[in-house]
């Protein structure tokens, strides 16, 4: 086949590109049917074309190839059919050649009513609304500056509505003239989703402007961004002074290195949050405490960080607080007793390791209830506080003090007293320097208060846990007070063994009185004159006779119903049958006998003490005089005005009052104005120095002048001896008792003294 020439086959180079040309040339011939100018164009271009053609392959070729073109048009139609988007070729005029149905759907023309029309009837020239001079049209109406480029501009529907579009314009050649080839997109439903993007964006930074938290957007540590909240958190007169920084910068240099790490392992779009929190300086070096939240986010087009900082600094200093006061005592701001037992704890944790064995000092201040009583609680609280410094002016860093409550503070030796020391003598160091400070005068307003303290000391045995090396630290202070306090003792074992039978004594004690007192006796010794030895009347005091242990002497158990209170039922039990008791025996006698009764403290604090007294007085019937109820000189002066009503109130019931053990108390008798007493006994220990020739003592003869001074009558305890019994008579005493006269006895020794009484007549 003779190759083609371009005289007679211009533009074609290749049989590749004459079947496009053709191609193209057909689907113009059948877009522009219509277009009468335009279809004698194409006639004219399809027989140069078929001349061309035929001279190149022949006529049995060329049907072949006009059948294929046909295919591909067909084929072309199809797909251009089919396409979403608008495809409109329009003539070198811009009128409308071919137009697809994705064109009539968008801009809503019939392919019929499109053809042939401007294509500026699509694309207006100017901007919807505006003079502005649509692209499309900037440079000229072939605008040819937008060929092969896609750019996005505004078209108009059929019913005038203007609505965005995305345009893709080619050109190409037939004949000579030039054609318009554009794909036309609609980007609504793009823009709006751009416009929502642009207004949510609007909306975060306005709430990122706004917030009262600090935001700060950083990448690779350096700031990019800062919100207000941010500036005024770090002490900067703008966000644009933060911008550009390190963030480093502005964190302590404490924090730094877990901040480093935290933008080495940044999060990304797949991670949560990033919680941490650390300290941050201020611009005018104050230390924050702040939380962070830290988000990946994307800024201005590149990956960064967004976090969110809080500022919890008064938070952190109000946790400090609470958990300082929850383990502090808020009085002296010593380690309290659940601070105090976790240390111990502790301690004996690392024992078992690594020894040595741990040391507890257990310290309760003398006397300090008369500190209270006298000065005030005021004074009481700041003499604590000075007792708390003294501590801590004692004891080494190492070791624990703490206030346990009261007047009680512990002290914890985890290394006591220096290497060279054996463990206790090294605690006994630190009690006896303890006992030292504590025992010099303390300064509360400018009064010099003296308190001593009594200690025990207990080491860890091995198998102990904190509260038995607590109680056994107890033990031995409590034997320091009996001791005569202002001491320390050193536990021992037979300690806990009298602990444990002093609390089986207890429990004893308590099922002794629930069950109506049956198990306790009431013995009676007799008071009788001095002259003549005539019996006046008898004391009463109570024994316990128990199944076990026998008769348990009231020393090992009246001190205990005190501290328990059992001594309240003890005592109406006691009151109850003396003066059932005294009644039987005047009515023997023919003639009044008193009966003593002790009262313990405790009973003179109950309120309805008179009214115990006025009912055993009433269901026994004796007469309300023969009862004397006994008291101590400590018993009135403690809680003065309520225990004055109390006495004056067991006056008005017309009995009589003693006061016991006179002497021995405190050295101020003003009470004895205030009190309607009517007896005084004296001590036998004032009594055990009478009748001796060299060495009488002058309390005696003192007592008894201020007796028959203030008319009352003296009763003389503990005589033991006949010279006792005269010397007392001869300094002018009315009564006595004592084993001189006789021991107290129960009710069968008192018969046979009644029956030698009537038998005196």
């Amino acid at each position: 086949m003779p190759d083609p020439s371009p005289a007679n086959v211009p533009r074609f180079q290749t049989s590749f590109a004459a079947r496009l040309v053709v191609l193209s040339l057909l689907v113009a011939a059948v877009a522009s049917r219509g277009a009468r100018h335009t279809a004698r164009r194409m006639r004219a271009a399809r027989g140069r074309a078929r001349r061309a053609w035929l001279g190149v392959v022949g006529r049995g070729r060329y049907a072949a190839l006009v059948e294929t073109l046909r295919r591909s048009e067909a084929r072309f139609r199809a797909v251009s059919e089919a396409a979403t988007d608008a495809i409109v070729s329009t003539d070198w005029q811009n009128r409308i050649v071919f137009w697809n149905a994705a064109a009539t759907r968008m801009f809503g023309y019939a392919e019929a009513e499109a053809m042939g029309q401007p294509l500026a009837r699509l694309i207006p020239t100017t901007t919807h609304g505006t003079r502005t001079p649509s692209p499309m049209w900037q440079g000229g109406h072939t605008a040819p500056t937008l060929v092969g480029r896609t750019v996005e501009l505004e078209a108009t529907r059929r019913d005038g509505t203007a609505f965005p579009i995305e345009l893709s314009l080619s050109s190409w050649y037939a004949d000579g003239a030039l054609y318009f080839t554009s794909i036309i997109r609609d980007v609504t439903a793009r823009h709006r989703a751009q416009e929502a993007v642009r207004e949510s964006e609007l909306r975060h930074r306005q709430l990122v402007e706004c917030s009262p938290e600090c935001i700060v957007v950083h990448a690779a540590g350096v700031i990019l961004f800062a919100n207000p909240a941010a500036a005024e958190l770090l002490g900067v007169r703008g966000a644009y002074e933060l911008v550009g920084r390190r963030l480093l910068k502005v964190v302590h240099p404490d924090s730094r290195d877990e901040v480093r790490e935290r933008i080495a392992r940044a999060p990304d779009s797949r991670s949560g949050a990033q919680l941490g929190e650390f300290r941050m300086l201020t611009a005018d070096g104050r230390t924050l405490e702040v939380e962070t939240s830290s988000v990946a986010v994307v800024h201005d087009g590149r990956r960064a960080v967004q976090t969110h900082v809080r500022d919890v600094t008064p938070r952190k200093a109000l946790e400090r607080q609470l958990v300082h006061e929850a383990f502090h005592d808020p009085l002296t701001g010593l380690a309290n007793r659940v601070l105090f037992r976790n240390r111990v704890e502790h301690a004996l944790a690392r024992a078992s390791r690594t020894g040595p064995r741990p040391v507890v000092l257990f310290l309760d201040l003398d006397d300090f209830k008369r500190v209270n009583d006298g000065w005030g609680h005021a004074a009481g609280d700041r003499l604590l506080v000075q007792v708390a410094s003294r501590l801590r002016a004692t004891l080494r860093d190492v070791d624990t003090c703490a206030r346990l409550g009261g007047d009680e503070f512990a002290v914890l030796l985890d290394e006591p007293a220096g290497a060279e020391s054996p463990l206790l003598s090294g605690a006994a160091h630190v009690a006896e320097r303890i006992v030292a400070s504590l025992g010099e005068p303390v300064e509360c307003d400018g009064v010099a208060l003296e308190v001593g303290v009594s200690i025990g000391i207990a080491a860890a045995a091995a198998a102990d846990g904190a509260d038995e090396l607590l109680r056994n630290a107890d033990l031995a202070m409590y034997r320091a007070k009996a001791a005569g306090k202002g001491r320390y003792e050193v536990f021992e074992p037979a300690m806990h063994a009298a602990v444990r039978e002093r609390l089986e004594l207890e429990a004893d004690l308590r099922r002794v009185v629930a069950n109506e007192c049956r198990d306790l006796v009431v013995h009676y010794q007799p008071i009788a004159a001095l002259a003549g030895r005539r019996l006046h009347g008898f004391e009463a005091l109570v024994r316990w006779r128990d199944a076990r242990r026998g008769f348990v002497p009231p020393l090992a158990f009246i001190p205990l119903a005190e501290e328990t209170g059992l001594i309240v039922a003890i005592g109406r039990h006691v009151l109850e049958t003396a003066c059932r008791d005294a009644r039987g025996w005047q009515d023997r006698l023919g003639r009044p006998l008193s009966i003593t009764v002790n009262l313990s403290a405790r009973q003179l604090l109950e309120p309805d003490l008179p009214r115990v007294v006025a009912a055993a007085l009433s269901d026994s019937g004796i007469a309300p005089e023969s009862l004397v109820l006994e008291m101590t000189e400590s018993m009135l002066i403690d809680d003065t005005e309520s225990t004055l009503g109390r006495v004056r109130a067991l006056k008005a019931l017309g009995v009589r009052l003693a006061i016991d053990d006179f002497g021995t108390g405190f050295s101020s008798l003003a009470y004895l104005e205030r009190f309607p007493v009517d007896l005084l006994k004296i001590d036998k220990r004032f009594v055990d120095r009478v009748g001796r020739e060299h060495d009488e003592s002058p309390l005696a003869r003192a007592i008894l002048g201020l007796g028959a001074a203030l008319g009352m009558r003296v009763v003389a305890e503990g005589i033991e001896t006949e010279a006792q019994w005269t010397r007392l008579r001869e300094l002018g005493c009315e009564l006595g008792q004592g084993y001189y006269l006789a021991r107290p006895a129960g009710l069968d020794d008192v018969e046979r003294l009644l029956d030698a009484e009537l038998a005196r007549g």
